[in-house]
């Protein structure tokens, strides 16, 4: 309905995604305390995520008053350098083809599951995330085979 809207008033497509994000995004603050690490890490790398945070402090304000999870998430993003939010990929697909993987969707599955270790605090280093690969294609936790 927002897409619809926007598209009616002409808004520039930046501005309509952005605004359809706020839209689908705004009831996920209820959540914040009980989110996984890598979960908050990464609702919090939304772009423009500032315009989230200040769309929730006006909901809460104008609703239930409860501004704990605003609070909650401020106080995350002002002490969590951002480096551990947005950190740098310990492998690639690259990687992945290097070790034999035929390229497909189960990229996406593998980067994604080293990508939340990584923002777990789990792993670390590019030698931890191969290793991580390696035993996720060996104990076929991944919805995709490679056969």
């Amino acid at each position: 309905m927002a897409r619809a809207i926007c598209e009616r008033f002409r808004f520039s497509s930046g501005d309509t995604e952005q605004i359809v994000s706020l839209v689908a995004q705004h009831m996920r603050f209820k959540d914040v305390l009980a989110m996984r690490p890598a979960t908050l890490k990464r609702f919090v790398r939304q772009p423009a995520f500032e315009e989230h945070l200040e769309l929730n402090k006006i909901d809460c304000t104008a609703s239930n008053g409860n501004l704990e999870s605003h609070a909650f998430v401020k106080s995350f993003m002002a002490t969590t350098p951002i480096e551990q939010v947005r950190p740098a990929r310990l492998i690639s697909g690259d990687d992945l083809r290097e070790m034999g993987i035929p390229p497909g969707p189960i990229y996406r599955q593998i980067l994604e599951n080293i990508e939340d270790a990584q923002l777990e605090g789990r792993i670390t280093t590019s030698e931890d995330a191969i290793k991580m690969a390696k035993q996720l294609l060996e104990n076929g936790n991944l919805l995709i085979s490679l056969a």
